[in-house]
């Protein structure tokens, strides 16, 4: 990260970033400056639709949301918008935020499970041929 300033959004399940970001409960907002932490806030998310997160998130001047498990409708809405998404990430949400002024937060990203942004892996239901992927 260079030295301007970023608002980043993280979801949270106690201190530690959700493995969906649709059910938590919670989001914390840090604001970086510098490469330093200048402020942190937790929102509690009540009334916010998981398909208006994105907007949401937008309106509240978020640049970088952190998460693990988001789904390609809520990722591509939050790029059009300019949201930068890193997913797959799991672990303390404060911990990943210092990863990523770090550059070090593609330590903390967990093995894609064949679902979701990123995943090649399909799921076959049915009567369809699981041999032949």
């Amino acid at each position: 990260m260079d030295g301007a300033t970023y608002r980043i959004a993280v979801p949270l399940l106690e201190e530690r970033i959700a493995p969906r970001f649709d059910t938590a409960q919670r989001m914390l907002f840090v604001t970086i400056s510098d490469e330093r932490i200048v402020s942190r806030e937790i929102v509690r998310l009540i009334g916010i639709h998981p398909l208006q997160m994105a907007h949401w998130l937008k309106d509240e001047g978020v640049d970088i949301f952190i998460c693990s498990a988001i789904d390609v409708i809520t990722w591509q809405s939050m790029t059009n918008l300019g949201v930068t998404v890193h997913s797959r990430i799991a672990g303390d949400a404060v911990g990943a935020v210092e990863a990523l002024i770090r550059g070090t937060l593609d330590e903390m990203s967990i093995p894609c499970m064949g679902r979701g942004v990123g995943c090649r892996r399909r799921r076959w239901r049915g009567t369809e041929d699981k041999d032949n992927p």
